[in-house]
């Protein structure tokens, strides 16, 4: 119990020191590099692909990678299509398959055959109601403790990014609007 207990106050600090960067940082690229790291550290995940919404669109791109180890490599595009991620996005609240390729759960042949047994997290990255982007996560069939019992916080870590990313954004609206007022 107290190993548990240690592993859980690291996470946390992880989670506190992420978050008090996030509200720093204001390029776009730099947050999802962190995001990506401090994810992969609390999960203990192989592969970790932050998608981002594009402005005024229902489009998700992928906008960073972070592999560990010898993960497969994954066709953004792929997982973006699936029912899994739009079930993501419409419920807003994070999904977990310890094998994806049994889950009774999905329909869907293409992202099961193209991943193979691996253990799957997305995760709605939300902020004000609005889903900004998805953290997907996978790691090998067995390897998913981690994942799995820190839900919650890999949860509010990519709420805290989404919340950065928002704020990020309003000010480079805010900035590009006085740039051009003092074009004018």
């Amino acid at each position: 119990i107290k190993n548990a207990f240690m592993f859980t106050s690291e996470h946390n600090r992880l989670l506190r020191q992420a978050v008090i960067k996030f509200r720093h940082q204001m390029d776009e690229q730099e947050l999802v590099s962190d995001v990506l790291d401090v994810t992969l550290k609390i999960s203990g995940a192989d592969r970790c692909i932050v998608y981002l919404s594009l402005p005024g669109d229902d489009i998700f791109q992928v906008s960073g990678v972070r592999r560990m180890g010898l993960a497969p490599k994954i066709d953004g595009r792929l997982i973006r299509t699936s029912s899994l991620f739009e079930k993501v996005i419409g419920e807003k609240k994070y999904f977990i398959s310890q094998n994806i390729q049994y889950d009774n759960r999905l329909h869907e042949s293409s992202i099961c055959r193209h991943i193979g047994q691996r253990a799957v997290m997305l995760i709605p990255m939300i902020a004000a109601r609005n889903v900004m982007g998805v953290v997907y996560l996978d790691t090998k069939v067995g390897s998913d403790e981690m994942m799995v019992s820190n839900a919650p916080l890999l949860q509010e870590l990519a709420d805290e990014a989404a919340m950065s990313l928002e704020v990020s954004s309003l000010y480079k609206d805010l900035d590009d609007t006085f740039m051009s007022m003092v074009r004018a």
